[in-house]
């Protein structure tokens, strides 16, 4: 087995695969990250209309998804100053 060391940052070190595949392996390797992006929204997105269906504990979920809501902003925020 052989170990390949490059200099640089992750995306120097990821690069080098990706350009080996051919214009026909980038489309799938985009193709794939763009369903895994897609499946974890839709994943998301269901798990908040599941929990909503459940009453009992609507508010505290209410209260740790608005924390999470609050938290994400302010990062975001102090992130662009």
């Amino acid at each position: 087995m052989a170990v390949e060391v490059v200099e640089g940052g992750v995306a120097d070190g990821l690069a080098p695969p990706a350009r080996q595949c051919g214009s026909a392996g980038l489309l799938v390797l985009a193709f794939l990250m763009d369903l895994t992006s897609a499946s974890m929204i839709v994943f998301a997105i269901t798990g908040v209309y599941l929990w909503f269906q459940l009453e009992k504990r609507r508010l505290p979920g209410a209260l740790i998804l608005a924390a999470g809501f609050v938290y994400t902003a302010s990062m975001v925020i102090y992130l662009l100053q």
